[in-house]
């Protein structure tokens, strides 16, 4: 059996629209219908703020920006990041933020994702005055984890060395 790649990006897209359709459901005031377990079963997010960073591990991954409804992409990751951000009361002057995107798939490019979203929210949030150069950088990266996709944000005090990441040989 043959199978065209346009049909396989079209039942990408259509199980996309689905799936955020289907959070925006649970999201809405009516989520007191669940039960107190039946909540932790769809936990969504986790925040962990440490003294030198914030992790932010969101049990979804970040969708390709192109097919469906940015409007539909951005209720749905902003609402996620406001609820992950909502306790945190560390403010950045400038903050490096690393994406880290662990997809089921080992095929994806960095550049298609909808990243901008997780950038806007760290402004929408005061987590950084604005989103311009000068107070935001920001890495993406990735991994393949079959069994859990998800995506990690790192948040963090932007080193003042443009080196920072070379390690020195000892």
């Amino acid at each position: 059996m043959f199978i065209k790649r346009s049909e396989l990006e079209e039942a990408y897209l259509l199980a996309e629209k689905a799936r955020l359709k289907l959070w925006t459901v649970m999201d809405s005031p009516i989520e007191e219908v669940f039960e107190e377990d039946e909540q932790e079963a769809i936990q969504m997010i986790n925040t962990e703020v440490n003294g030198s960073y914030v992790k932010i591990m969101i049990n979804d991954i970040l969708p390709r920006a192109v097919g469906v409804s940015k409007s539909s992409l951005e209720h749905h990751w902003l609402s996620l990041m406001h609820k992950a951000l909502k306790d945190v009361e560390i403010r950045y002057k400038k903050v490096l933020c690393v994406i880290k995107i662990f997809s089921p798939a080992h095929y994806w490019d960095v550049d298609n994702r909808t990243y901008s979203i997780i950038i806007n929210s760290l402004r929408y949030n005061k987590i950084i005055p604005d989103d311009k150069f000068n107070n935001l950088s920001f890495m993406i990266m990735g991994d393949i984890d079959k069994d859990n996709p998800r995506t990690e944000i790192y948040l963090l005090e932007h080193p003042n060395d443009p080196l920072f990441f070379v390690i020195p040989k000892s």
